[in-house]
């Protein structure tokens, strides 16, 4: 199945206008998460769909960042996360390594994030050839994987598991 494409607004990150983030996004964000790691196209291409379908695909974005974030804190000590930011740091660098383009701009794009850049996340949206951000949004999980393995082990599927259980309670209850 072929991939879906999800075409943000180009400033999401300067507008503050309906860019909350509620739990469907968020169990949105973990399966679309879970699905990438397992390799499960179709999975990917569900949860795309129904972000879309929702208005929300700039909404699941957002959420996806936010919940690899988390899970980064979960799973990796202090020291573990400056070598996470040490590595990114080393993504985002043109002069280290032969990645592709997309790999140092999820790099940058998640710096940017952590540093609460939107501006800096507009530019890094704006970059792309054209206006799909599915490769990016994509890559970035794999940047978390690549930099975080730990993430694609049984500890962080339960992590996932766990997370996506609770807000798809949450999301069932009618909670934010």
């Amino acid at each position: 199945m072929k991939r879906k494409i999800i075409f943000p607004d180009p400033q999401i990150w300067t507008r503050k206008d309906d860019m909350s983030i509620n739990t469907g996004d968020f169990r949105r964000a973990g399966v679309l998460l879970k699905h990438h790691i397992d390799n499960n196209r179709d999975g990917v291409n569900v949860i795309l769909d129904e972000a879309l379908d929702a208005g929300r695909a700039t909404n699941l974005i957002a959420a996806l960042l936010e919940t690899l974030d988390a899970v980064a804190q979960q799973l990796l000590t202090n020291i573990g996360l400056q070598g996470f930011d040490e590595w990114l740091g080393a993504y985002a660098n043109p002069e280290f390594g032969d990645y592709p383009d997309t790999w140092r701009r999820a790099a940058r794009l998640i710096t940017a994030h952590g540093n609460k850049d939107n501006a800096e996340m507009d530019a890094i949206l704006a970059e792309g050839s054209d206006d799909n951000v599915t490769p990016l949004i994509l890559t970035a999980i794999n940047v978390y994987t690549t930099t975080m393995p730990v993430l694609s082990t049984h500890i962080g599927a339960e992590i996932l598991n766990t997370g996506i259980a609770k807000l798809a309670g949450m999301e069932a209850e009618g909670e934010l």
